[in-house]
């Protein structure tokens, strides 16, 4: 092996020995700042504790200087944080007592903590009131709002609930004529939208056939900062509405006497109940009823060639117009009781089936034989009315027998108006 080699081998082998120191000196470094850096670790660690200490004795010194001056007795633990905020509690009832005092108030009308609850006691059952309220449907927000102080108006009421102006001025009014925790009314015979009622709107408004999404992608709007792409009809929305009734008759449909229920301006005192149901029978019912019987009984008196008397014609005339009123009372009532136009409907035509049913009108017995006319001559009639009511046994002689039936099926009309007012109210 040559010269020249050896001091290659030795200059390679100083070489790898002082990147060893170097590296050897770049770990003490490393270990030397880690080191550092736990010091200065543990030494903010201490400041900070004795920061929170000092803090501390500063608050213990200054409540003990507030409780002495109000003549409280002092707390000494500073780990007894419930005691302290007890006599915070106490310092607060004394500042408001003395409050009361120069207002001319007694503390006993005007006690600032009757329920005997802390201050965090009080806000965590308001924050257990603010989550029931926004956990709640529709009707039941308004009337947690009825429990909102009466000095406050509709804005704060909606700030600090929540709420929307709508439910806040509902709140009031139903607060001022119903009370604290009163049960909303609603008056245009649906209570507030659902929110499944909504979701079976939209989806039926994204149906292809009823819209269908622009073709321009840059027709966007903003719904709740989100970006929704503009949909349009491809009906007209009468013919949307009707496809949406048929489909779900029971969203859309309200009777049109429930809509008649008292509404705000009854609850403000603008009219009551019993009048405007008065006016709405003698107003409304009873000269539509009257026209309709009139008319109808002039053509069918005529067509069923009546004897030619204007006294018996006007009891013709009468008994349409009583049974009118009735069926008019009973379908009044039944619309009272249920909002729902297509469950009306279908009541209402069950109980007329059920009545002339049982009355024999629809069905076609054998045993009732009412042949008046021969068989081979059907424009002479050989019997008399008399006779025919005179065979049936039906009492026909006085005139108490025509009217007391007039006056039966009166009062039972009368019944079912008394009863349609009850609901109302």
């Amino acid at each position: 092996m040559g010269k020249g080699d050896m001091d290659v081998s030795d200059d390679e082998i100083n070489g790898d020995s002082s990147t060893d120191n170097e590296g050897e000196y770049d770990d003490n470094e490393e270990v030397d700042d880690e080191s550092h850096q736990q010091d200065d670790d543990e030494q903010s660690e201490d400041e900070m504790l004795l920061e929170t200490s000092y803090q501390e004795e500063q608050a213990m010194e200054q409540l003990s200087a507030v409780f002495k001056l109000l003549k409280i007795n002092p707390v000494h633990d500073k780990l007894n944080t419930r005691s302290i905020r007890s006599k915070i509690d106490e310092v607060y009832t004394y500042l408001h007592g003395l409050c009361d005092i120069l207002e001319g108030k007694s503390a006993q009308a005007n006690n600032p903590n009757p329920h005997g609850l802390l201050v965090q006691e009080s806000n965590d059952l308001l924050t257990g009131l603010k989550d029931l309220f926004n956990e709640s449907d529709v009707s039941e927000q308004i009337r947690l709002l009825t429990i909102a102080p009466k000095e406050w108006g509709h804005e704060k009421v909606r700030k600090w609930f929540g709420s929307t102006q709508h439910q806040a001025r509902q709140s009031l009014i139903l607060w001022q004529n119903e009370g604290v925790l009163a049960f909303p009314q609603y008056f245009k015979g649906n209570t507030s939208i659902s929110n499944d009622t909504i979701t079976s709107i939209i989806n039926f408004y994204r149906e292809d056939g009823v819209s269908r999404v622009s073709s321009n992608s840059k027709d966007t709007i903003q719904i709740n900062h989100n970006t929704v792409p503009i949909r349009y009809m491809e009906m007209s929305v009468l013919d949307a509405f009707r496809i949406f009734d048929e489909r779900f008759p029971g969203l859309v449909g309200r009777t049109t006497f429930y809509s008649s229920r008292p509404r705000d301006e009854n609850a403000s005192g603008y009219y009551r109940t019993s009048r405007i149901f008065l006016a709405k029978i003698l107003c409304d019912l009873f000269p539509m009823r009257v026209i309709a019987s009139f008319i109808f009984a002039i053509f069918a008196y005529r067509l069923t060639d009546f004897q030619r008397s204007i006294n018996r014609f006007l009891i013709f005339f009468l008994t349409i117009f009583i049974n009118s009123i009735f069926g008019s009372a009973v379908c009044f009532f039944i619309s009272a009781c249920i909002p729902v136009f297509a469950v009306v409907l279908t009541a209402v035509i069950l109980c007329f089936i059920m009545m002339m049913a049982l009355s024999d009108f629809l069905v076609d017995l054998e045993n009732i034989n009412l042949k008046f006319c021969l068989s081979n001559n059907t424009h002479i009639c050989p019997m008399t009315g008399e006779k025919v009511l005179t065979e049936r046994n039906i009492p026909h002689n006085t005139n108490w027998d025509i009217w007391k039936n007039l006056l039966f099926i009166s009062i039972m009309a009368l019944v079912f108006f008394i009863m349609t007012y009850i609901r109302l109210l």
